[in-house]
This record gives C-alpha cells, structure tokens and sequence, in this order.
C-alpha cells in the first residue's frame, strides 16, 4: 500500500525535476521506468522473502516427527532404565515443538 504512494511521489518529483531542468520527454519516460522497475524488483524480494514453508515440506517434517517419536517410544518402552520416560518426554517435548512450529510457518 505504502510503496505504490512513495512511488506515485517518486514519479512526480522526478517528472517535476526534469521539467525544471529542461530535459527531454523521451528521458523522462526511461527515468519513470527505472523507479517503477526498481518498485518492482523491491517486491520481488519481500514476496521472496514472505514466502511461507511448501505444503510437501510440511508434510515431511510431520511424518519424519511421528516416526521419530513412534521409534522412541519402542526402544524407551523396551529399556529397564529408570529414566526412560523422562528422557522421551524430553524428546517428544522436543519434537513436537519441530510440529507447532512448521504449524505456524505453514500459516503466517
């Protein structure tokens, strides 16, 4: 929203300054055309930049986790070790965080 204004203000105060100045039509055309290809290379880079996670990455993380958690639960459930739960409460803490997280860059 913002930059189409700065831009409209762009244009005139060039177009105003060429005037002014004595120049050529014909330059002033090719000096409003750079501002606007700069504009657009500008919203090039935030669309670039704004670009959430792909839908197919998404879903590798969420079965990569499930897994993940579904081995540790086999090899903590199989160990005689005091502090197994513990452990895969830590790490499913973890993981699961991995999956709020991909939720929230899935959907900005």
């Amino acid at each position: 929203k913002w930059g189409i204004i700065v831009l409209g203000w762009a244009n005139e105060v060039a177009c105003a300054g060429c005037v002014k100045a004595g120049v050529a039509k014909g330059l002033v055309g090719k000096l409003i055309g750079n501002v606007t290809q700069i504009n657009d290379s500008m919203r090039t880079i935030s669309n670039i930049l704004a670009l959430p996670v792909p839908y197919q990455y998404y879903h590798i993380l969420c079965k990569m986790v499930s897994s993940n958690i579904l081995m540790w639960a086999y090899c903590m459930g199989s160990t005689a070790s005091l502090f197994a739960g513990f452990a895969f409460f830590a790490f499913s803490f973890v993981f699961l965080g991995m999956m709020v997280l991909s939720n929230a860059l899935s959907d900005p």
